[in-house]
């Protein structure tokens, strides 16, 4: 027999490594779901820290896909996020979850704990509007100096920065009052979020939503005018509204349903963020 020549033998080994490799099952290359929840999580717990909502529920809808039991402490993240939201029986129910699964060992269970009493004592009402005036202070608020107001909102949101603080509260107010966009559909509301110095507006569907359409609405503060102003009437083709002015063009860029008390909030909130982005 023919020996076989040193060349021929290594083109041999490269093919059948070729071949091996290639035959490997895909899913091989991925995380086992267990491993993506972990992974998941702490995704969740950093977009948390870093106050970007929007991350943490796209985090926490992907972990929820993997139809798999996830880790104890999602419970309590998004316990978190349902009380961003404004979800107190569910966020509660969530708290409550995350203790009994982990008990007095879990990582979060004396802010379970207080998560829990906060909720409970937080004053309930029959009304929206009212619902509005506990959590943002109503129109009282109105009154107080851009320092005050700033300082104020910070503390409420338990925010990083005033700059922070602000933009949750603005969000808050987005979502609450809702958008006249599609107005057989209430879901729809817009979203803020800050990119250095850049305002990057987001129309979002639903809180859980990873389909977000970018608005066409996307600017540095440096050179504007923060002191933006607002309209209310009948000259949005949805119906009657209210809405804040481009900064830029004067043209409506954030609509929300027709409310004399929510325009007012939202725009000292505005124009007091786009101060402090200009810093």
């Amino acid at each position: 027999m023919t020996p076989t020549p040193p060349a021929a033998r290594g083109h041999i080994s490269a093919v059948l490594v070729f071949v091996f490799c290639t035959c490997l099952p895909i899913s091989s290359l991925g995380l086992d779901p267990q491993f993506e929840a972990d992974r998941l999580l702490m995704a969740t717990e950093a977009a948390l820290s870093r106050g970007d909502i929007a991350e943490a529920k796209a985090h926490k809808k992907d972990a929820q896909a993997l139809k798999i039991a996830l880790p104890a402490d999602f419970d309590y993240f998004i316990a978190l996020l349902l009380e961003h939201d404004g979800n107190t029986a569910k966020a509660i129910a969530s708290f409550e979850r995350y203790v009994g699964q982990t008990g007095k060992t879990g990582r979060f269970y004396k802010e379970s704990l207080a998560g829990i009493t906060r909720l409970k004592n937080k004053p309930v009402s029959n009304t929206q509007s009212n619902a509005q005036d506990i959590a943002w202070g109503g129109p009282s608020q109105l009154t107080l100096s851009g320092a005050e107001y700033s300082k104020k909102i910070q503390k409420l949101y338990k925010a990083p920065s005033a700059s922070e603080g602000l933009r949750r509260h603005i969000n808050s107010l987005l979502q609450f009052y809702g958008t006249p966009y599609q107005a057989s559909d209430n879901k729809h509301f817009y979203e803020l979020i800050i990119e250095q110095d850049m305002l990057i507006t987001l129309l979002r569907a639903d809180n859980d939503s990873r389909d977000i359409r970018v608005n066409n609405a996307r600017f540095s503060v440096f050179g504007l005018d923060p002191y933006v102003k607002s309209d209310c009437g009948k000259g949005i083709a949805d119906g009657p509204s209210c809405w804040i002015k481009d900064p830029r063009s004067g043209q409506p860029w954030l609509i929300i349903k027709p409310s004399d008390e929510g325009i007012a909030e939202l725009s000292k909130a505005l124009t007091l963020l786009i101060r402090q982005l200009q810093r």
